[in-house]
């Protein structure tokens, strides 16, 4: 049977029309949002709603002067706390970071210095992170064990208070494919909390049998992103700025730790942003190594154990990556949950 559609008014046309071309002023009112917001807009856009622009934008000027207060503050703090010498550090390594990766860096920087801030005089607690999607996909509890601090397998500080929650993702949507290099992402803190996607990723053609698995490395290199100079919350503004550079030298040496598909060099595309991505990776990179082999890396690699090794102690002097017997649940070697973890 056929039903015919009533004919619309041509004030019902006009009127559809006009909505269906773009709009200047949500796309100016979106513009300004994500300039408020930043990289964590991003954020809502991919893994969660980002509402309606003009919505939000009503809140957007309340909101932006809250800001420029926080900032002030934040700026007030960091001077008051710098004496002569770590004042002129601090000018020092911004001309460096702004010659090498430009202003963006700089800013992304100091937001992760400035939350660190409020979290501090908020007093929030450091608590496990909550655990989301590993039973659902038919993953162990075993893989409990690598999120609590308390099993001893990470420093203390480099989980509790850093990743606020971990979620085991399906495949993200069947976008990686078998073999995928890209086991999971690491969402620094912002409106959203700071959050660890690993996701369920298929072995590579020839591995034998087709059962999925959440990867250690993964799991490692991503922890490397959370306790980095933009979202480690326990370092200071020069110590974030000190670290950046550090890896950077480091990495631009001839003796440089390198993965066998290039991955931290594939973002070396000319451009400061791409040197600045580069080297996040890279310290992501060799986190990764530094927890999954630290008796061959620091064999093959000293400097850059010790570079990392350095960060990890920061916060717990007596942690050793070497002690097997007492650090962890698994065994390093066979990659098995240990007995007395059973």
């Amino acid at each position: 049977m056929n039903f015919e559609q009533p004919q619309k008014s041509e004030s019902e046309n006009a009127s559809q029309e006009s909505v269906e071309e773009p709009n200047a002023q949500n796309v100016e009112i979106e513009r300004k949002i994500e300039n408020l917001f930043g990289k964590s807009l991003k954020c809502f856009k991919r893994w969660g709603t980002l509402g309606i622009a003009v919505g939000a934008f009503l809140v957007a000027g309340k909101f932006e002067r809250q800001l420029g207060r926080e900032d002030k503050e934040w700026r007030e703090h960091v001077s008051s706390t710098l004496d002569t010498d770590s004042q002129r550090k601090k000018g020092m390594y911004e001309s460096q970071i702004r010659e090498f990766f430009g202003e963006e860096a700089l800013r992304e920087i100091e937001d992760g210095d400035k939350s660190a801030y409020f979290e501090k005089k908020n007093k929030q607690q450091h608590k496990p992170p909550a655990l989301e999607g590993f039973l659902e996909h038919g993953t162990t509890n075993e893989h409990v064990y690598l999120f609590d601090e308390k099993y001893g397998f990470y420093p203390r500080g480099w989980v509790n208070g850093e990743v606020e929650d971990v979620e085991y993702v399906d495949d993200i949507g069947g976008k990686l494919k078998a073999g995928s290099r890209k086991g999971g992402e690491f969402r620094r803190k912002g409106i959203l909390g700071s959050k660890i996607f690993l996701y369920r990723t298929t072995p590579k053609a020839g591995d034998g049998g087709n059962e999925h698995f959440v990867s250690n490395e993964a799991v490692f290199h991503e922890l490397g992103h959370a306790n980095d100079w933009e979202s480690d919350q326990d370092l200071n503004i020069i110590e974030r700025q000190d670290l950046l550079l550090k890896v950077l030298n480091r990495m631009n040496e001839t003796d440089a730790y390198d993965t066998n598909d290039h991955y931290h060099k594939s973002y070396l595309d000319g451009t400061k942003r791409g040197s600045y991505r580069a080297v996040k990776e890279y310290w992501a990179d060799i986190c990764a190594e530094y927890f999954c082999n630290p008796e061959g890396f620091q064999k093959s690699h000293p400097k850059d154990f010790e570079l990392v090794d350095a960060q990890a102690k920061k916060n717990d002097a007596t942690f050793n990556v070497l002690d097997f017997e007492n650090r962890g649940a698994f065994d390093p070697h066979t990659g098995e949950l240990k007995e007395k973890w059973r």
